[in-house]
């Protein structure tokens, strides 16, 4: 289209039609509110997700030590691997657990455990010594630090 049809075109529109085009204002454009809100409403449900299952988890106490009792200036350790239900005939009786610390910590005095037996009986087992808890005679190994 030249410049002589295009003038020609614009003399034929109706003047209530250029009227119309010049006072016509644009429909102001929508915030980004909308959508910033939506995202930020998707990222705390994120956050939320990840967040309540972590808190509803019961505490751990980090660092807690094997079970251990200390004797004669030596350290023992709970073994896993045997215990025995009566007395044996070589058992030296030691005395009885007379203090504790806490699970986390290691024991440093005579006839001290870092659980919960306080007047448990000790006995010599050899190298070892066996610990009477609730009635089944518990072996701690010699800990060769």
């Amino acid at each position: 289209m030249n410049t002589k049809k295009f003038s020609e075109a614009m003399g034929e529109i109706d003047d209530k039609y250029v009227d119309e085009a010049i006072r016509y204002q644009s429909k102001k454009k929508k915030q980004g509110g909308l959508k910033w809100g939506a995202m930020a409403a998707c990222l705390c449900l994120v956050v939320c997700a990840i967040a309540i299952p972590l808190l509803k988890q019961p505490a751990v106490t980090l660092g807690d030590l094997i079970p251990m009792v200390f004797v004669n200036d030596t350290m023992y350790y709970q073994s896993s691997q045997q215990s025995f239900t009566e007395k044996q005939d070589d058992f030296v009786y030691l005395g009885k657990i007379e203090s504790e610390v806490a699970p986390s910590q290691k024991t440093t005095k005579e006839l001290q455990a870092n659980h919960s037996i306080v007047g448990a009986e000790v006995y010599q087992y050899e190298k070892d010594i066996v610990v009477l808890i609730n009635g089944k005679y518990w072996l701690y190994e010699y800990a060769d630090e």
